[in-house]
């Protein structure tokens, strides 16, 4: 299992020419929360699927996203199965 990652000891991988990194899992210095964004060069936090940024001060962690527990890999192996 992935572990949290401070952002004072690296940054995600940017990963294509417009300058975005992997969707990751940050924790926030406010309250602690967790949402999935995008890292991006320019110094800022993307969450796409909500529509909205988060400055880069609020991040304190962040990790890459963890694979989904066997029973769940499985349990869609069988609705793809039924359909």
């Amino acid at each position: 299992m992935s572990e949290w990652i401070s952002v004072e000891d690296r940054l995600p991988d940017i990963i294509n020419d417009e300058g975005w990194s992997d969707e990751v899992l940050i924790l926030t210095n406010i309250g602690g929360s967790a949402v999935v964004v995008a890292y991006n060069e320019a110094g800022y936090w993307d969450a796409f699927a909500h529509d909205f940024q988060i400055l880069s001060e609020r991040v304190a962690y962040w990790m890459p996203i963890p694979l989904a527990p066997k029973e769940v890999s499985e349990l869609e192996e069988l609705k793809e199965m039924r359909l």
